[in-house]
């Protein structure tokens, strides 16, 4: 079991937009250098309420921002004024909540956030900020140099990136795969999830709609924990050809979502993602990706 695990969490009541207060106009983009940890999650460091530090998770299956509870008691500034209900692979809660919250990362502050407290994140975090926050704005994520930089507007030299749409569906941003399985192709949208450490997760839907579950090879079973603590116990594959864009992965490491998780969507995970450097394009809808040094690496081994 890979401990505090970061799962999608979804807001479901309560959540204000942030005001994005701009850094000043330079012309130049905002550069925020991330950590790649041991289980592929980016994590930078934030300021809350002007006054605690927080290492946090870039997280690109959320909106919002929300604390764990390590993160709380490291944030004096954080006095719950709430509670909010929210939703997790596993389940709903009613969480703690805050309101009016202030967050900086780099040069940037956002206020008037809402802010939840959940039970997890990514190890070594103290909670996680959704794509939200730049909303409106090309996010470029560089794993070679392990830095995100935030532009007003997408660069002009897109050399030798491929182009995906995004397709939104609540808080998740969705992307067109195509899957090959016992020889047969089949279109599959996934969410882009920076928080999930592995490569993908076939949702329940999936499995359903093209009568995957008795088709793919069982290889163990892969224990997760969500944001709200509750377990889920997913079954260890493989999938013979994933095929993002112009991009062919072969005998892919997968799982197969828990058949008691209410959430049906298939997932693309660092795994995957980390081998391209990106450029999010959060005004159009658009997701260009251009191989890096990791795109050849080889599949990590099953725990």
């Amino acid at each position: 079991m890979r401990p505090g695990l970061c799962i999608a969490t979804m807001l479901a009541a309560g959540v204000l937009q942030a005001q994005v207060f701009r850094a000043p106009a330079t012309g130049l983009p905002d550069t925020i250098p991330f950590t790649l940890s041991a289980a592929n999650d980016l994590l930078v460091r934030a300021v809350l309420n002007g006054q605690d530090p927080l290492t946090l998770m870039f997280h690109s299956g959320v909106e919002g921002l929300s604390l764990t509870e390590v993160g709380r008691e490291k944030a004096p500034s954080f006095r719950t004024s709430g509670s909010m209900d929210v939703g997790s692979w596993g389940g709903t809660a009613e969480v703690d909540a805050a309101s009016d919250q202030t967050l900086t990362i780099g040069d940037r502050t956002w206020a008037a956030l809402d802010v939840h407290v959940g039970r997890h994140s990514a190890v070594g975090s103290d909670g996680k900020f959704g794509h939200d926050l730049f909303a409106g704005q090309v996010v470029e994520v560089d794993f070679d140099r392990q830095v995100l930089v935030v532009h007003d507007r997408m660069p002009d030299d897109v050399t030798g990136y491929q182009v995906l749409t995004i397709e939104r569906q609540g808080s998740s941003l969705l992307l067109k795969c195509v899957l090959t399985v016992a020889e047969d192709r089949m279109e599959q949208p996934v969410m882009l999830h920076t928080g999930y450490h592995g490569a993908l997760i076939l949702g329940t839907e999936a499995l359903e709609a093209h009568g995957l579950a008795g088709r793919l090879d069982t290889l163990g079973v892969e224990v997760l924990t969500d944001a709200q603590g509750n377990e889920l116990r997913n079954l260890r594959t493989r999938i013979p050809e994933f095929q993002l864009g112009e991009a062919t992965f072969h005998d892919v490491p997968a799982s197969t979502m828990d058949a008691r998780s209410n959430f049906p969507m298939s997932v693309l995970g660092n795994e995957i993602t980390r081998r391209f450097n990106w450029l999010l394009d959060l005004e159009q809808d658009v997701l260009y990706l251009r191989p890096n040094r990791n795109f050849d690496a080889p599949w990590p081994a099953h725990e």
